[in-house]
């Protein structure tokens, strides 16, 4: 109860057909999911810089309290990752 976490990671997390949707028909790029990642952590706190293509863009409910960030990884690079983010690593 009272508990959310927001967990993250590489893997596609489905069939083909699944993934090919959730992407909208284009080919994952597994290459830019940190970029992702710190762009999805400053919408929930609100940090994106004025510079940025989506400073604009809010993330609602603004003000509420932000869940535990997580990333979902198997490697040591992942965990070197979480930990260059302050994240947790599961």
């Amino acid at each position: 109860p009272n508990r959310i976490d927001f967990g993250v990671g590489r893997a596609p997390g489905g069939d083909q057909f699944s993934t090919l949707a959730l992407h909208e028909g284009k080919q994952p790029n597994l290459f830019n999911q940190y970029d992702k990642l710190v762009e999805t952590m400053m919408f929930m706190s609100e940090t994106m810089p004025v510079d940025h293509i989506y400073n604009r863009t809010l993330a609602a409910p603004l003000g509420a309290p932000l869940p535990e960030v997580w990333l979902l990884g198997s490697s040591g690079s992942s965990a070197a990752q979480a930990g260059r983010f302050g994240i947790g690593y599961s």
